[in-house]
């Protein structure tokens, strides 16, 4: 009976553990979108919605590819944060690389407001 309970009791501390963990990295998350929409002076709704401007289309490339390449999200997971699906993600991180690849200094500048609001 009490090897019981005390199971009980350490699956409850790993759930809640787990939740944490979670409500950690969505706060994580968001912190990342909103820097990206005040570095690049973009909305956070334009992000999310269909305007394919070239300015929310590379918002979006910085975006998936920090949340892919850095936080380890699926495609899947970092479409869904701004609407989009899997495909469009793999396409912004494949933009991203060809971006960087071929030194546009736009981008690069672009990146580098980005890495500054969030302090990396």
């Amino acid at each position: 009976m009490l090897e019981t309970k005390v199971h009980l009791a350490n699956e409850l501390v790993a759930c809640m553990k787990a939740q944490l963990n979670e409500c950690d990295d969505q706060d994580f998350i968001t912190h990342i979108i909103y820097s990206i929409c005040r570095a690049l002076r973009v909305s956070a709704k334009d992000l999310k919605s269909e305007l394919r401007t070239t300015e929310l289309a590379e918002a979006r490339y910085i975006l998936f590819f920090i949340l892919v390449k850095q936080k380890k999200l699926t495609l899947a997971a970092a479409g869904r944060m701004v609407n989009r699906d899997h495909s469009s993600v793999l396409y912004g991180i494949k933009k991203y690389g060809d971006f960087v690849k071929n030194s546009d200094w736009s981008f690069l500048d672009k990146i580098h407001k980005v890495m500054e609001e969030l302090s990396l």
